[in-house]
């Protein structure tokens, strides 16, 4: 595929921030029809954390996709031994050593390999599918660069297959068929067909920022009340029509203003995005114990409401504090 100048899209990165901010809402939760509201706006969230990769890896030789590949598997790896840490304590707590056994052992049943090798369902946590779907992601298009598979197959392939997401998701709950997440929450839908649209992006950079900005804003606003109407008048989905206006007006955006300048603490807090994906489904499950050990009603509408954003603030003061550490143990690896 066609090689470009690496650099940075920091306005990219801003969007990818507010995407794991949206992710939270979708985890944790809201009150009554504002959970609807929540969703019909977030779910435009995981295809564009799928938009960046492909976006950022254009161009990319087999070497640095294999790079990009093992970054995101050590993550995941970390991600998957704090889950079960994480699962096997509230086992513990809940149900003892022989549950906490139970669930360990759950890991090695055939039928969990098997939705983990074919639909990156992951047994600690569902919400690591995303970073497993990543990681064939990256494999897959290694192969293609491998077999110098070209952007006239590539991009059309991709195309078909966000109107797949679409239809699969949206689609069938319109017409009152609720289809098993796994078949639109693994690495090819919404995996590598938004990772193709990324790319498709980056080809055309600047295409996309000579559209005017009033007309980006516009599409995101429409996007957002499609999103809005669909999931409040008919059921959550997990990729809409409307999102798909909204992650046009993201990129013509990030292509029109690519870059911003910002101070080494923002740039900290603009890398935490995917420790806020890692983090916050833990850290939601321990604010809720502690708001109710502190006496919070957890049928309380306000409670319910103020959820998110406190579940928000507190995973980006963690997450910014993983980006330093995480930081200070690559620069000392450097020196060494």
């Amino acid at each position: 595929m066609g090689n470009v100048k690496s650099k940075r899209n920091t306005t990219l990165d801003l969007f990818k921030l507010i995407a794991s901010f949206m992710v939270v809402f979708i985890h944790v939760g809201m009150y009554g029809k504002a959970d609807f509201v929540a969703d019909g706006l977030a779910r435009f969230a995981v295809p564009l954390f799928f938009i960046s990769a492909g976006f950022f890896a254009y161009g990319n030789d087999v070497s640095k996709l294999i790079k990009k590949t093992i970054s995101v598997l050590r993550l995941f790896a970390f991600s998957v031994v704090l889950y079960y840490a994480y699962g096997v304590i509230i086992k513990l707590a809940s149900g003892g050593i022989k549950a906490a056994l139970g669930f360990l052992a759950g890991a090695v049943k055939f039928k969990n390999i098997v939705k983990f090798l074919v639909f990156n369902e992951t047994y600690s946590s569902l919400l690591l599918w995303f970073l497993a779907a990543l990681i064939y992601v990256y494999i897959v298009q290694i192969i293609v660069c491998k077999l110098k598979i070209g952007e006239r197959v590539i991009f059309p392939f991709c195309i078909v297959g966000v109107a797949l997401t679409v239809l699969l998701g949206e689609g069938m709950n319109l017409v009152g068929v609720t289809l098993p997440g796994f078949l639109t929450r693994n690495f090819l839908l919404p995996g590598y067909a938004f990772f193709g649209m990324g790319m498709l992006a980056r080809k055309n950079e600047a295409k996309l920022a000579s559209v005017r900005t009033p007309v980006a804003v516009a599409s995101i606003v429409v996007g957002a009340a499609l999103g809005v109407a669909s999931a409040c008048l008919f059921f959550k989905a997990p990729c809409y029509f409307g999102s798909l206006f909204m992650l046009f007006g993201i990129l013509v955006i990030s292509m029109k203003y690519p870059v911003f300048k910002h101070s080494e603490k923002l740039g900290v807090l603009l890398a935490s995005s995917k420790y806020i994906y890692v983090f916050h489904v833990i850290l939601a499950a321990v604010y809720s114990r502690l708001a109710l050990l502190a006496g919070a009603n957890a049928s309380s509408p306000l409670y319910v409401n103020t959820r998110p954003f406190a579940v928000i603030v507190i995973a980006t003061l963690v997450s910014m504090l993983a980006i330093v550490i995480e930081n200070a143990l690559k620069s000392r690896k450097k020196k060494i």
